[in-house]
């Protein structure tokens, strides 16, 4: 997710990255809690999350299967 950002934000020269923001995901072996980066601007999102205001989705369940 870090590197997604440094991508966005090589494009907008008045943005920057600022922390991260804690988020928890439901997954199917529980619920996972990352650390989501974020920028100045509030624009970015990176495309791992579901929806927003969701805990988790069958997307996000099958990304997780790939990388185990």
């Amino acid at each position: 997710m870090k590197n997604e950002r440094e991508l966005v934000l090589e494009k907008d020269e008045e943005n920057k990255g600022n922390y991260y923001y804690p988020k928890s995901l439901a997954c199917i072996f529980g619920n996972l809690n990352v650390n989501v980066p974020r920028d100045r601007k509030r624009e970015f999102r990176p495309n791992i999350l579901p929806p927003p205001y969701q805990k988790g989705d069958n997307s996000f369940n099958d990304f997780i299967l790939r990388e185990v």
